[in-house]
């Protein structure tokens, strides 16, 4: 699958999706994608990641919304030109689907407010990504 790339407020976004497996569920079929986040500080000041805001869109069955706390469990500082990777994973129902949301970041000197803007991916059943 591509990667997709933004960098807004001085945070650098990069994701990778991954088609992991297609599982059976007493709803439905299900398609897993596990997607690699990298977050790159390249502001002058350090900078906390605080929440996440998903908007999940399957194709099919409508679009959904995930806000939540931090990622994966942390809210990790980033120093001026420090980088943070995590891996987290989705089902949808549909063969294609589409992720994009904002990280909601705090300036950690001046105790401010930073949104970034998490690019859109598409999550596309292998089969159909020709």
């Amino acid at each position: 699958m591509k990667t997709s790339t933004n960098i807004s407020n001085g945070i650098k976004i990069i994701v990778l999706p991954i088609f992991i497996k297609t599982v059976q569920q007493s709803d439905g079929q299900y398609h897993y994608y596990e997607y690699n986040i990298e977050i790159i500080n390249h502001n002058y000041f350090p900078i906390k990641l605080l929440a996440r805001h998903w908007k999940i869109l399957d194709t099919m069955y409508g679009e959904k919304e995930v806000h939540g706390e931090g990622v994966v469990g942390q809210q990790p500082i980033l120093l001026p030109n420090e980088k943070f990777s995590y891996q987290s994973f989705v089902g949808i129902k549909s063969f294609v689907g589409t992720m994009k949301g904002e990280y909601f970041f705090e300036n950690t000197i001046l105790q401010s407010p930073i949104e970034a803007v998490i690019p859109e991916f598409l999550l596309i059943y292998p089969p159909f990504n020709n």
